[in-house]
C-alpha cells in the first residue's frame, strides 16, 4: 500500500493495479487515515490530468465527468469514516489508465494515484458432446460432412427406442425416388448421388 503523508492526514491507495473486466463494476479504493470524516472536504477523482474529471464532490454537490455519467459515485455513508473510494460501473476498455484521488481541505491536499487495468471478459465456450449415452441427435448428411441441424433438439433414448420399435419394412422404388438420390439394388437404402436423367415417354 502507498501512504501519502501530511501533517493533517494520509491517504491509502493500493500499490498494485486494480483489475476489472469489461462491463463489470469496480471499486477504486482510497482511504483517509487516521479515520476522519471527509464530508466537509473536496474529493476529486480524475484520470491522468487534473482537468480530466471523473467525479467531483464539493460542498455536498456531486459532478460527474464526461464519459462517466451515471457510472461513478462515492459511498456517502462511508465518507464519515474517511472512505473516499470511487465506484466505477459498466467498465469500458477506455477506462484503463492512471487515476488520482485528490482530497483537500482549506490550504492542504493530497492526490495519490492508482492504476486501473481493464481486461476482456472470458467467454465460456459451450461444448457439445455429439455422443451421449442417453441422448441422440438427428443429423443431415451431405457428402462426407455431417452437420448438426440448428433446429433439431436431442431426444431421450427411451423415445428413440420407441421410434425404432415402431419401424415398418419398406422397399423403395427407384422409379419414384428423387432424382438426386441413388437407391440401392435391394431398395432398402438411399445415398446422395449425382443427379440422374429422367426419361419421359
Amino acid at each position: 500500500m502507498f501512504w501519502f503523508l501530511t501533517e493533517e492526514f494520509k491517504l491509502i491507495v493500493p500499490s498494485e493495479p486494480v483489475v476489472a473486466s469489461v462491463d463489470s463494476d469496480v471499486v477504486l479504493p482510497c482511504q483517509l487515515s487516521p479515520e476522519m470524516s471527509a464530508a466537509a472536504m473536496e474529493v476529486r477523482w480524475f484520470k491522468e490530468n487534473f482537468d480530466n474529471l471523473v467525479f467531483l464532490y464539493k460542498e455536498g454537490k456531486e459532478t460527474e465527468g464526461l464519459g462517466y455519467r451515471s457510472r461513478v459515485r462515492l459511498f456517502k455513508q462511508e465518507m464519515e469514516r474517511g472512505n473516499v473510494s470511487l465506484l466505477l460501473q459498466n467498465v469500458r476498455i477506455s477506462d484503463q489508465g492512471i487515476y488520482k484521488c485528490h482530497v483537500s481541505n482549506v490550504d492542504w491536499y493530497e492526490e495519490p494515484q492508482l492504476q486501473l487495468r481493464v481486461t476482456h471478459a472470458q467467454k465460456k465456450l459451450k461444448k457439445y458432446d455429439r455422443v451421449k449415452k442417453e441422448l441422440h441427435s438427428l443429423q443431415k448428411v451431405h457428402g462426407n460432412q455431417t452437420d448438426l441441424l440448428d433446429a433439431v433438439r436431442q431426444i431421450p433414448n427411451s423415445v428413440w427406442n420407441r421410434i425404432c420399435e415402431s419401424k415398418v419394412d419398406v422397399t423403395l422404388d427407384p422409379e419414384t425416388a428423387q432424382t438426386t438420390l441413388s437407391v440401392s439394388e435391394g431398395g432398402k437404402t438411399v445415398t446422395l448421388g449425382e443427379k440422374q436423367a429422367v426419361s419421359v415417354s
